[in-house]
């Protein structure tokens, strides 16, 4: 198991994305087998070629020492003045699929991710996203909460179903 300890995400006007990632395994020690990297490299050439036609939320049941942390989710998203891009900042406990998590909420809401900075300190994740609506513009009102509302729903660990 890796763990994405910061994530780049660059999209270019013509639809090309640079996505980097910095991760770590199991020991929090940067992975050098080249075994390991290699099924990682093959794993991530399936996934793009091959994506799979829906994707289901990583279950993200919390261990005894996540649930030591008190950290609450906290989602901020608005549209920054003078920009074309609507922003989004997540902040939450670290945990197993939440990046994953995020990206499909967002593929579902049919937005675009024209930059992403994610980043995790201690066990803290902080992401920051500059996204569009499928045509290239700001969120609007009603696109935000809805947004808002989906991502609470699937990254919420104060649920009762999560603790």
């Amino acid at each position: 198991s890796l763990s994405i300890v910061d994530a780049r995400i660059y999209t270019t006007k013509n639809g090309m994305a640079l996505d980097t990632f910095s991760f770590l395994d199991e020991t929090g020690s940067a992975c050098d087998d080249e075994f390991r990297l290699a099924e990682v490299k093959k794993r991530l050439l399936q996934a793009l070629c091959e994506p799979p036609a829906d994707y289901i939320p990583v279950a993200t049941k919390l261990n005894r020492m996540q649930k030591s942390f008190d950290i609450p989710l906290e989602i901020k998203l608005f549209n920054p003045e003078n920009k074309t891009y609507t922003q989004l900042e997540v902040s939450t406990l670290d945990q197993r699929g939440l990046l994953a998590n995020i990206a499909a909420v967002l593929f579902a809401a049919g937005t675009r991710t024209l930059l992403a900075r994610i980043s995790t300190i201690g066990e803290r994740a902080e992401d920051i996203l500059q996204i569009t609506n499928n045509n290239l513009q700001p969120l609007n009102e009603l696109e935000r909460q809805q947004l808002q509302q989906a991502l609470t729903e699937v990254l919420d660990n104060s649920s009762p179903e999560n603790s």
